[in-house]
């Protein structure tokens, strides 16, 4: 059966130099030259977003807990933020406590005085010469027993921060670390422990379910009979609503 299969293949298969078997060869070039391209353009893209993953981290953390500290300006009000103690190239500052921004980032200030080495990324891809640029250093983060070496920041400026507050704000603690453990902050306290799996005590108490997009924090809340979805974010001084979400309700 199979010698007639192929008899009555060659039989009926056009011959090697008719039009079809040179159609078929310039469209195998073309889907070639297509696959090397598609290869050249992303293999770069992969490879960075490989590099930006993985953080290099030293050690494995034991359950720790910190204390924060409540934002206060020149009158002594708090003014809803908290900010955490760490070490930043063995320098002692404070950065603030924000779940809602995937990033973390370093005022331009605090890495002037560090001095430390800034890479320029540019941020969009358009052909204007003077497109914003942003400022990319590596340090080496102590959070708590946590040590990471080149940790990545981005460098910002924090006038509004440091205008409004009595303790120098390095920069901006963000998910981008926070989510890489299992935390837990109370604000009441003014606590923030990060905790190993082996030591989390269940508690099923006024307990949400949430979701984690890029690196943020969503949770659902019951407003007037409809859920409506909800980021929580410890970096604002003050609850918002997005008046599109409440626009069907008086």
């Amino acid at each position: 059966k199979l010698t007639l299969l192929l008899q009555w293949t060659a039989r009926t298969s056009p011959p090697l130099n008719s039009p079809f078997w040179k159609f078929m060869s310039k469209k195998a070039i073309t889907l070639y030259i297509t696959l090397l391209t598609s290869i050249a353009v992303l293999l770069p893209i992969l490879l960075r977003y490989s590099r930006q993953r993985n953080v290099p981290y030293i050690g494995s953390p034991e359950s720790f807990s910190i204390t924060l500290k409540k934002i206060v300006n020149d009158d002594e009000i708090a003014i809803g933020l908290s900010a955490v103690p760490v070490k930043i190239q063995s320098t002692e500052c404070w950065l603030i406590l924000d779940t809602a921004t995937s990033h973390s980032y370093l005022s331009k200030e605090f890495s002037d005085k560090l001095s430390l080495e800034r890479k320029s990324i540019r941020i969009n891809r358009g052909s204007d010469v003077d497109a914003d640029r942003l400022d990319k250093v590596k340090v080496l983060l102590n959070l708590g027993t946590i040590t990471i070496s080149q940790f990545p920041f981005t460098v910002i400026n924090l006038h509004h921060l440091n205008d409004t507050s009595t303790t120098p704000i390095a920069g901006i603690l963000g998910a981008d670390i926070l989510n890489r453990y299992i935390y837990r902050i109370n604000l009441h306290h003014n606590i923030l422990s990060i905790l190993k799996e082996n030591d989390v005590v269940a508690d099923n108490t006024n307990v949400i379910p949430i979701r984690i997009r890029n690196n943020c924090i969503y949770f659902k809340l019951n407003v007037a009979g409809d859920l409506l979805e909800f980021l929580l974010d410890t970096g604002r001084d003050i609850p918002e609503v997005n008046r599109y979400c409440l626009k069907n309700y008086k």
